[in-house]
Order: structure tokens, then sequence, then C-alpha cells
């Protein structure tokens, strides 16, 4: 992560494009979450396949970054909103250093996708949007741009409004989003990874597998992007294995989503927030 944020500052110094720092940076980070993968794996079942896996998930990332642009759509929903609300506030410490801009940037972002996640889990109509993240039963690196358009642009507009009202400045929204995509992959990455401490501050593979556990009442905890700051506020920090939130018949093994109603194809998983439920009673 310090090598990829430092890479990108260094680039933007000597004017390289925001995009090109994005694909060169994003291109090495899956480079080296893949290889974790497939030299030291956390478990051998979740490797991905075609039919389940490859094929959905990268037109879905298609779909999301290149035909229907969920980062513009989302910045443009934001400045909207902001508009609509009578302007920002000039409140930002543009002299401060960029090194210290940004890591407020990544902690105030994440309230805003912390509530709009946690939300996503705990009200019943938001959750059909979500649920096409957690549908899949192996958990890998391309898992981390499987969204749901309405999910990913509503997740992105809840991070990038605060940092709007309150005056952040492009690099700093650059950087976050920058931080983002490239923690997002290795967090979902299927690695082995043991960062002690860290796992206080960032919201790592570690933590993110309990998020994805097929078990409700342990999926419904760290719904931290990027950090797991506000799931230590709000008390929904869970890390059984060094005794946070310890429960009897924890298994991480069996993830995805209990919901024999959720379709298989990719095409019905769209649709399906949609659809009108059917009771007993109609």
């Amino acid at each position: 992560m310090v090598f990829a944020m430092s890479g990108a500052v260094m680039a933007l110094k000597i004017g390289i494009h925001p995009l090109a720092i994005y694909a060169v940076v994003s291109g090495l980070t899956l480079l080296f979450v893949w290889f974790g993968e497939y030299t030291r794996p956390f478990q051998r079942a979740w490797y991905p396949t075609w039919r389940d896996n490859y094929g959905p998930d990268t037109t879905l990332f298609i779909l999301n970054n290149f035909l229907l642009q969920s980062p513009t759509i989302q910045l443009l929903i934001a400045g909207a909103a902001i508009s609509l609300a009578g302007g920002g506030f000039a409140v930002w410490p543009h002299h401060w250093p960029l090194w210290i801009q940004v890591p407020i940037g990544l902690v105030i972002a994440e309230f805003g996708s912390y509530w709009w996640h946690r939300a996503t889990h705990e009200v019943p109509w938001l959750w059909k949007f979500h649920e096409l993240h957690h549908s899949p039963q192996r958990l890998y690196w391309l898992n981390a741009t499987r969204f749901h358009y309405v999910d990913v642009t509503l997740l992105q507009v809840c991070a990038v409004t605060p940092l709007l009202l309150l005056g952040a400045g492009e690099v700093v929204v650059l950087f976050v989003t920058l931080f983002s995509i490239f923690h997002g992959y290795w967090q979902h990455g299927n690695t082995e990874q043991n960062l002690g401490p860290l796992n206080f501050i960032f919201s790592n593979a570690e933590l993110h597998r309990w998020h994805h556990n097929e078990q409700p009442r342990l999926s419904n905890n760290n719904y931290g992007s990027n950090l797991i700051v506000w799931d230590l506020v709000f008390k929904s920090f869970f890390w059984p294995e060094r005794g946070y939130g310890k429960r009897e018949g924890t298994v991480i093994t069996t993830i995805g989503v209990d919901d024999v109603t959720y379709p298989g194809k990719l095409g019905q998983q769209l649709l399906f927030p949609f659809r009108r439920s059917v009771t007993s009673g109609d």
C-alpha cells in the first residue's frame, strides 16, 4: 500500500494523467494479489472458475466502470447534491501536507460508506441490491468489483459527498478513490494473511472474510471498505480469532448468501431488487 500510494504521488507530480495512474496501480495490485492467491491461498476451494466467477464478474466490471461509468456518475450526483444544499463549506485544510490530508479524507469518506454499507445489510430492500456482492461461494480478488450498479454508485456517493461538502480538493478525492481501488482487490484476495495490530486500522482480508460469511449473525459486521475505524466506534468490529466478538460454531469457509430465492444467472440477479415480493397471500 505504501509503495502504491508513494508511486502515485510521484507520478502525479511529474504530470502523469490520473487515469493512467489508476490503470498502472490497479494492474500492479492485481498481479500482486493474484500471485499471492496462487502461491499462498487461504482456501484452495475458493479458486475461481470462468462460469461461476470470472465470466459474470468481468461483465459487471465492464458494465459498472466503462459502459455505465459509475465513478463519473457518482461525482455528478455528489456535485448536484452539494449544489442543492447551497454549496459546500470551505473548511478543508488545503495547506496541510498531502500525507496528512489523504488519511483524514479516508476516515471521513469511510464514515459515509460505512453507514451506506451497514444500511444495505439492515434494510431489506437495500439488501436486495447488495446481495449480488455476497452471492458467490468463492471469495477472490475480482469480488471487489462485483456490485449491482445502484449499490456501488450510491456507496461511492456516500463516500465522496462529505469530502466535497468540506471542500476537499480533487487531488485528495483522487487518492482516496485510488486507495479504495487497490485496497478492494487486496481486501477480497484469497490469500493467507497475518497483519496483527494493523487489523485495528485496515479492513483487510482477515476481517473481510467474516463479512462474507453465509450466516448473517457473523457477516453483519466489519462494514469498513478501507478502514475499520468506524466498526470499532459503532461496535461492529468482528475478529473471533483474537477474541473480538468470538461466537460458538463460527466457520469462515462457508460464504455466500443463505437465500433459496436468489437467482443464479447474472441478468436475473441484476433485476432481482426490482421484483415484487411474492407471499402466500398473493
